[in-house]
């Protein structure tokens, strides 16, 4: 008669049952757990002189298979510099004119994270002028993975 309880009665509490989880609680848990990578400045400088000189070069396929889909930043020390760091993803997809190959190139997990930074870019209002190359982006992207990709991103508790 050990698991009598099979209610969490402290979750029916009124006075924890309107609490509301951030973002910012999610990542430290997430970063905690060691779920998900917490950039140091430094790193995140380095990620974005990568993405920089891959847009630069053009090279546009390494820079989504290679940087922007294999290291998500999903948690940084400055904020400043994770803007800096969309402000070049968003540069490389608004550049990039073939874009059917590198979706094509991607894996499932990979154009999740893609997904991920589009909607992001999409939400931040200094970005929304060059926002149908985005859409464009978006569209192919649901094409090929299908709309599942959709929900994962609006279930998935790692946010860009």
């Amino acid at each position: 008669m050990e698991d009598w309880r099979k209610i969490d009665i402290d979750a029916l509490d009124a006075s924890s049952r309107n609490k509301r989880i951030t973002t910012k609680e999610i990542n430290e848990t997430l970063v905690s757990r060691g779920i998900i990578h917490h950039y140091s400045n430094d790193e995140l400088s380095g990620l974005i002189t990568e993405v920089e000189s891959k847009t630069y070069a053009k090279d546009f396929n390494g820079l989504f298979v290679d940087i922007i889909s294999k290291y998500p930043v999903y948690s940084a020390d400055d904020e400043g510099l994770k803007l800096k760091f969309l402000t070049g993803v968003s540069t490389a997809l608004i550049n990039c004119k073939n874009i059917d190959p590198i979706i094509n190139a991607l894996s499932d997990d990979e154009a999740s994270i893609l997904i991920k930074y589009c909607y992001k870019i999409m939400s931040i209002k200094e970005f929304q002028n060059n926002g149908h190359y985005i859409v464009n982006w978006v569209d192919k992207i649901i094409a090929k993975f299908g709309q599942g990709i959709i929900l994962r991103y609006i279930t998935d508790r790692r946010t860009i």
